[in-house]
């Protein structure tokens, strides 16, 4: 569970590093989801095959979903919501390394791999954050 309470603004080194983690990931996502859709070859052996070019579909609507969800989340400061958007996201990167493990596709497995750690270390330092002090009345 992630207990990041409601309004708790996290300061302005997280909020910098979960930003560029959030970005960096969705420009990576998004930039393999339409190469893998336009070029499936470039991505999996098989080329032009229909299963390559479905499966290639596949990631990227996922990519672009999950990249729009995370940039309007972090667009609009929603960090409770973003961490939950970034876990998920990097729950379902680790699964994609374990394809790529299963693969022995060294490439299908560090790239996932490397960029599920940086969501995870972004989710980390969110969860992290100290409680609000409370005001004396």
């Amino acid at each position: 569970m992630i207990r990041i309470q409601n309004g708790l603004v996290p300061n302005r080194p997280v909020r910098i590093f979960v930003s560029i983690v959030t970005v960096l990931t969705v420009l990576g996502l998004t930039y393999f989801g339409v190469l893998g859709f336009v070029d499936p070859a470039a991505l999996a052996p098989g080329g032009d095959a229909e299963a390559a070019t479905t499966f290639a579909g596949y990631m990227a609507a996922r990519n672009v979903v999950m990249g729009v969800a995370a940039l309007a989340l972090l667009a609009l400061r929603a960090w409770r919501a973003l961490s939950v958007v970034l876990a998920l996201n990097a729950a379902v990167l680790v699964l994609d390394t374990v394809l790529g493990l299963a693969r022995a596709d060294v490439a299908a497995t560090v790239a996932p791999a490397l960029i599920a750690v940086a969501l995870i270390a972004a989710v980390a330092v969110l969860y992290r954050q100290p409680a609000p002090v409370a005001r004396a009345a």
